[in-house]
């Protein structure tokens, strides 16, 4: 989730340049079928980084869904996007860090600040970010920074995409919405709005 772009951000010394992805979405299919068929052209890097390690995680039968900016720009965001955001079981994390371990810049750490409370690494993977994060015990403040909240991921929602040539599971529209919600900054709200914006699409 978007704890990634915060600490890359810190560990840089400055807000990251955009990874651009280059695209207008478009969105087709059926949604009972769970299976979406998605416009878009990325960025070679960003389609080949992504090819990799759903390669891994499939090879080993790790389940995991996008999510954070990158889920919202397959939903119709416009924003450009820094990284792509994985979510996996918190189990899973160890064994995935071993499989990827000569890409890895931020190794596997329980990461806790203002905003944010989840276990979390991050690869690089010939020039593209990549963050991993735990999908069961992440939180989140509230605005107010008053609390944590729970938000945890069932992975067995996430809806099949096919992206670029490949099959992707992102998060659903509406746990996306949900846990953005908790977040404070304008990119926010500009993914939130394009994601309700998908949704009243296939109404």
């Amino acid at each position: 989730m978007e704890a990634n772009g915060a600490r890359s951000a810190r560990r840089a010394g400055s807000e990251a340049a955009p990874m651009p992805i280059d695209a207008s979405t478009a969105v087709s299919g059926m949604w009972d079928t769970r299976r979406i068929l998605i416009a878009m052209d990325i960025a070679p890097r960003t389609r080949e980084a992504l090819e990799w390690i759903i390669g891994i995680l499939s090879d080993h039968s790790i389940p995991y869904q996008i999510s954070g900016g990158f889920a919202a720009k397959l939903y119709g965001s416009p924003r450009d996007l820094n990284d792509i955001d994985l979510d996996v079981p918190d189990a899973a994390l160890p064994e995935l860090l071993e499989l990827v371990r000569p890409y890895v810049t931020d190794d596997l750490t329980h990461y806790e600040d203002g905003k944010w409370d989840l276990n979390i690494m991050t690869l690089d993977y010939k020039g593209q970010e990549i963050d991993i994060g735990g999908a069961d015990e992440v939180k989140v403040s509230n605005l107010e920074r008053t609390k944590f909240i729970p938000i945890p991921s069932d992975l067995t929602r996430a809806v099949n995409m096919e992206v670029a040539g490949l099959t992707v599971k992102v998060m659903p529209p509406e746990d996306l919405i949900a846990y953005k919600q908790h977040l404070d900054g304008d990119h926010q709200v500009v993914d939130i709005e394009a994601v309700k914006k998908y949704l009243r699409s296939r109404d």
